[in-house]
């Protein structure tokens, strides 16, 4: 299933404990379909978790009769992806369930000079490519119908 948060804030995800015994349990997670990284795995159900790296600092496992728990502190977009668990079980490695963390949300600008400022490189970029141009300053239109004349042309600019 997909569960979607906002940067910062705290998730627990959850997978089903299919054991019947105490056995080694993994996350993992798969980013841009491609790239799979072990998160965490823990031997038995009150032991401590241990953390592959990258994953050390935020992210908490834990586990109980009936459920294995990813916790992740302080969401980053990074940390999307499609996220399962496994299970070690006579001598082969079951996964028992999918989880989707999609972490979007606006941007928040920490300075108001920079907000200005890409805000003005994204409207002249804007301008330039004509997608604007009925609100765009002289100036700026007379630039982009010189600058993206066709190659090869001699026509004069405006």
């Amino acid at each position: 299933h997909i569960v979607e948060v906002q940067p910062g804030e705290e998730i627990t995800l959850l997978c089903p404990n299919i054991s019947k015994q105490e056995s080694v349990t993994e996350w993992f997670r798969l980013i841009s379909k491609t790239k799979i990284s072990c998160v965490s795995s823990m031997y038995k159900s009150n032991d401590k978790a241990s953390f592959c790296d990258g994953f050390q600092n935020r992210f908490e496992m834990s586990s109980n009769i009936t459920t294995v728990f990813l916790q992740i502190k302080r969401v980053d977009f990074s940390d999307s992806g499609l996220y399962f668990c496994g299970f070690y079980i006579n001598a082969h490695t079951v996964f028992a369930n999918t989880v989707h963390l999609n972490v979007q949300g606006k941007i928040v600008f920490k300075s108001k000079l920079f907000q200005t400022c890409l805000y003005l490189i994204i409207f002249t970029v804007n301008c330039i490519s004509n997608s604007v141009n009925d609100l765009c300053p002289i100036e700026l239109q007379v630039a982009s119908n010189s600058r993206f004349r066709q190659a090869g042309s001699h026509d004069s600019p405006l």
